[in-house]
């Protein structure tokens, strides 16, 4: 009998069923994007649960106030649903905390932002301009600035 050979690759390691990732690395990925809009909408939430009840520009009477209060709860709902959905797309990458920290920071600073603009009554085009920095969560740009940075570090050694 001839001995048959293959050329196809071994299956990785799996644990429990599970295709086992590489948790040393903790490179960008979609998820991020999800971590990023979650941080958005929770941090437009509480800052428009603060403004509606320190400030006055958020509605006159009762009613915009508790249309303020509706609009922040969604907000909070949506926000927490999407960073548990992120989290459980991540799979055992979501132990790696140092990941966090660009989706998280661009999501928060987007969110105060449009949160701010949307109370201040700003046109739409002002409201979505914001929203250009979830860019940042993406992996395609997060992956270039890191590489341009590990560059820059390089020939800064030398």
């Amino acid at each position: 009998m001839a001995a048959v050979s293959s050329t196809r690759r071994p299956l990785p390691p799996t644990r429990g069923g599970a295709v086992r990732r590489d948790a040393s690395r903790a490179a960008a990925s979609w998820t991020d994007v999800l971590i990023a809009l979650a941080a958005t909408a929770l941090a437009m939430a509480v800052f428009i649960l603060v403004a509606t009840f320190a400030g006055e520009n958020v509605a006159g009477d009762e009613a915009g106030r508790f249309w303020a209060l509706l609009f922040a709860g969604g907000l909070g709902l949506s926000g927490l649903f999407l960073g548990m959905l992120g989290l459980v797309l991540l799979g055992e990458g979501a132990r790696e905390g140092g990941r966090y920290l660009v989706p998280v920071a661009t999501g928060i600073a987007t969110g105060a932002i449009v949160g701010a603009l949307v109370l201040d009554g700003a046109g739409r085009g002002a409201v979505l301009a914001p929203l250009l920095l979830l860019l940042l969560a993406t992996p395609p740009l997060r992956e270039g600035l890191g590489w341009l940075m590990r560059r820059g570090a390089g020939g800064r050694a030398r």
